[in-house]
């Protein structure tokens, strides 16, 4: 049934600016004031569900899903989960049993911040700063001002790599050419299928992520004749960026 422009104003009053039809950043239609979110993006699936925010009130969690929309509309798919999955954590750590929780505080991120890991910590500083952004109600006039005066130390990234962690770090030579080796191996004897075979070595040969070979379409695969001979090669989809890399 069609609804009128007065009905359409009450509902977006309602639901605090939420829509029934947002669009992701790739254009994924999705209902924004549902309490579960499930939707594919791409290559990636998206589950938000916001029962999971234990003890939260109705208006903490609407505007909770104000920033989510935000983050779905400008960011990454495969970034949401982990946003999500940090204020769950706050929220949980915040309420401590509480059935009813209005408000969040300054001193409930400065004990988040002591309890939690330094990514979790980045993750709730960007979310409440959306939240005030968006004017959404459940701040107290504290939280800014805390998020400016706290500094949380960002992941050191690349050590495992460095220092060729064993557990972390990447293949050693010897390591890398047994792997090989066994996967050829395996293959030879017939416990590995041509398909599988085909994606271990895609992965050898051009060290993609797997979101970016899940990502690849027929169309991507080449084989042009060159003086007589078949020249093969593959246009790998970008992770981070979107866009294709030539491997030939």
């Amino acid at each position: 049934m069609k609804r009128d422009a007065l009905q359409v104003v009450l509902e977006a009053g309602q639901n605090l600016g939420l829509s029934t039809t947002a669009r992701t950043k790739s254009g994924v239609v999705f209902d924004a004031t549902s309490d579960h979110w499930s939707y594919r993006d791409g290559t990636s699936q998206v589950s938000i569900n916001y029962s999971l925010l234990k003890g939260a009130s109705p208006d903490i969690k609407q505007s909770a899903k104000r920033v989510m929309q935000l983050l779905a509309q400008t960011g990454a798919p495969s970034g949401l989960g982990a946003y999500f999955g940090s204020f769950v954590h706050f929220i949980a750590k915040t309420a401590r049993g509480q059935r009813n929780l209005t408000q969040l505080k300054g001193a409930d991120y400065l004990n988040f911040v002591a309890s939690s890991q330094p990514r979790m910590a980045g993750h709730i500083k960007t979310f409440l700063r959306k939240w005030h952004a968006l004017g959404s109600p459940g701040l107290a006039e504290d939280v800014l001002p805390t998020l400016r005066s706290v500094k949380v130390k960002a992941p050191k990234k690349g050590v495992a790599v460095a220092t060729m962690d064993p557990k972390y770090g990447p293949f050693t030579d010897i390591e890398f050419q047994a792997l090989q080796q066994a996967i050829n191996a395996a293959y030879a004897s017939g416990e590995l299928r041509p398909s599988t075979f085909v994606m271990a070595w895609l992965f050898f040969a051009t060290g993609a992520r797997p979101i970016q070979l899940s990502a690849m379409k027929v169309k991507d695969v080449h084989g042009p004749q060159v003086d007589g001979a078949t020249d093969y090669s593959i246009d790998v989809p970008s992770a981070k960026r979107g866009i294709y890399q030539g491997l030939g």
